[in-house]
């Protein structure tokens, strides 16, 4: 991320009272449970952390639970930014689990196993759905 994204993000930044969260009267909130809901927010704000919001209609956002976070207190050291999609258990997991992350992996190996996966994808969709996958030799 830039300066210029950072710029805009902070240029942009919503405050925690703006953020629709629906009519709390109707959840059964009280106004001290609304109070300490907004200071909450307003902490998160301070630490960086901005509440991840899906789109319900136009101007309207309802709040998922997630946030997203700075990794660190330099903005500008490359993509630090956690979201729950680039910091998720499944993703990182994935990542991990890639030759090229994997531990214990000679070069020679690593390769290989990168070479392999490539060829399956390239060359598989022709083997299986390409005009000679009828003939003799396809197989």
């Amino acid at each position: 991320m830039g300066w210029w994204d950072f710029w805009y993000l902070k240029l942009n930044q919503w405050e925690p009272d703006e953020v629709y969260l629906g009519d709390l009267t109707d959840k059964g909130m009280t106004g001290l449970e609304t109070e300490l809901r907004m200071e909450y927010g307003k902490k998160l704000d301070r630490e960086g952390a901005t509440p991840l919001s899906l789109p319900v209609f136009p101007g309207v956002f309802q709040p998922t639970g997630g946030y997203i976070q700075w990794r660190g207190k330099e903005y500008f050291a490359g993509d630090q930014v956690q979201t729950p999609v680039s910091d998720g258990k499944f993703a990182v997991d994935f990542l991990n689990n890639t030759a090229f992350y994997r531990a214990g992996l000679k070069p020679w190996q690593r390769g290989l196993e990168i070479g392999m996966a490539h060829g399956y994808f390239l060359i598989g969709p022709f083997v299986s759905l390409g005009p000679l996958r009828n003939t003799p030799e396809a197989a």
